[in-house]
């Protein structure tokens, strides 16, 4: 059964649980800088934490680790934490006309080389937002443009694909996180999209799966069950939205329950929560990386009350 916050919210050893930040530490922060003053429960006499405070700590905490002091970070909103601890800084030029001008002249073979290259350059998320996202938007516009025949377009996005792939394997596998699978749908012949979205959840801390492309709706109860996974990642750019509709619900139909759907991509983004109360909608990024701190908090277990 999912976990969801009580009425009484969360005590300090379920926050420790789930955070991971140890209880001296989190007196510390609270005594000396002033984190998350306040909250104090008095009809409980204890201090009980929201699940918006969770997510902050968790922002918080994820900022540290990657070496920002807690004096810089102590009066920051949750939105300012979410954006650094998620940041990509840039010390290498990258320029995607580069990369459009290769295109443009078929250099199919260097054009590999270079997206290799960046990849080890830059590694796996920065390679997605510098390059990947902004590169396939051009090479999207070439095609529909009629400047690039299919079989090239295929050529290009095949490459990306498979450095996406690969970026995929070789982060953490996140064992004993929620786990979460990423996939497209029948007909759906489009993946860096959910290929991307799979990095970024598995960036984020999920134990992130992707069985491929064009998934048979009949087979997805089935792999859930298997992976033990509560979570669904849809991704639909080009297919159309009826059909996208129907999948979705006829796989909802299909799930025993527990494991949520969610939707992303060109194709959904027309979609409003009552068109398909099934799923949750997701329209942008940092919306997606906001939607996994809340998951996260959702599927933790609880341990007992402080």
């Amino acid at each position: 059964m999912d976990q969801v916050e009580s009425s009484n919210g969360y005590g300090l050893r379920e926050v420790v649980a789930i955070t991971g930040i140890s209880k001296q530490r989190l007196y510390a922060w609270q005594h000396r800088h002033g984190i998350l003053e306040g909250g104090r429960d008095i009809s409980y006499g204890k201090r009980r934490y929201s699940e918006a405070d969770v997510i902050y700590l968790q922002l918080l905490y994820r900022c540290i680790t990657k070496g920002h002091p807690i004096g810089s970070l102590s009066t920051r909103t949750a939105a300012e934490l979410r954006s650094i601890g998620y940041s990509v800084d840039d010390d290498s030029y990258v320029s995607i006309d580069d990369l459009v001008e290769l295109v443009g002249r078929r250099q199919a073979s260097q054009l590999q080389d270079r997206l290799s290259m960046l990849v080890a350059a830059l590694g796996p998320m920065r390679f997605l937002r510098q390059v990947s996202v902004p590169f396939m938007a051009h090479v999207g516009r070439l095609w529909s443009q009629g400047d690039l025949c299919p079989a090239e377009e295929h050529l290009v996005t095949g490459t990306v694909r498979t450095l996406l792939g690969q970026a995929l394997l070789m982060q953490p596998a996140n064992l004993g996180a929620p786990v979460a699978v990423l996939l497209t749908p029948e007909g759906e012949l489009h993946e860096c999209g959910a290929l991307g979205a799979a990095l970024i959840a598995k960036h984020a801390g999920l134990q992130t799966h992707y069985p491929g492309a064009q998934v048979p709706k009949q087979d997805i109860a089935a792999l859930i069950r298997h992976l033990g996974a509560r979570l669904i990642g849809v991704s639909g750019s080009c297919l159309p939205t009826p059909d996208l509709i129907t999948w979705v619900r006829d796989v909802a139909a299909g799930l025993a329950g527990g494991a949520e759907i969610w939707l992303g991509g060109r194709a959904s983004q027309s979609l409003s929560d009552d068109d398909l109360p099934e799923a949750t909608i997701i329209r942008s990024e940092p919306e997606f990386e906001d939607a996994i701190e809340r998951f996260k908090v959702r599927q933790s277990p609880r341990r007992g009350k402080s």
